[in-house]
């Protein structure tokens, strides 16, 4: 469920994703994770990162093409951050039919969660709302993970 934000070059993307559709049966499906082109925004505020003029510059890429190169930093890998539309332009390219995103974390990204773990009822609540919420393209920004899920095309 990796290797798509690890290659930044899209044209290594396409190529994964077209090996992927050829060894795939027919009708096969094919779940694909990747990282939100605002995962970067979101944890920059949420712990401060954004003090750090580096990881600002840093952000700032990550916010004009989905490149993050944290260079020799600790902050995360190189990798590429999606939009939900580049992941099924790129899916589409690729072959693949029938594509449906789902936010993973959804709204819970913006939250201190473990404050809602402890507890059984905020945690039932929170995992309700969490389902409930995550076909809404409208929320897939402030998720830091996305999930696509594709098919293969039958032969005629």
């Amino acid at each position: 469920m990796g290797p798509l934000y690890h290659l930044q070059d899209k044209q290594n993307r396409l190529r994964c994703l077209s090996e992927a559709l050829r060894i795939l049966k027919d009708n096969g499906i094919v779940i694909c994770e990747v990282i939100s082109r605002y995962a970067n925004l979101l944890e920059g505020f949420q712990c401060y990162l954004i003090d750090d003029k580096l990881f600002v510059d840093i952000l700032d890429e990550n916010l004009l093409n989905g490149n993050h190169s944290p260079g020799d930093t600790s902050y995360f890998t190189t990798a590429f951050f999606h939009t939900p539309e580049e992941i099924v332009k790129e899916l589409e390219q690729a072959g693949f039919v029938d594509i449906s995103i789902i936010a993973v974390e959804g709204f819970a990204s913006i939250l201190d969660v473990s404050k809602f773990l402890n507890d059984e009822r905020r945690k039932e609540l929170l995992l309700k709302y969490i389902n409930k919420t995550e076909n809404i393209p409208e929320l897939f920004g402030i998720s830091v993970h996305l999930i696509a899920t594709e098919k293969k095309p039958s032969k005629v």
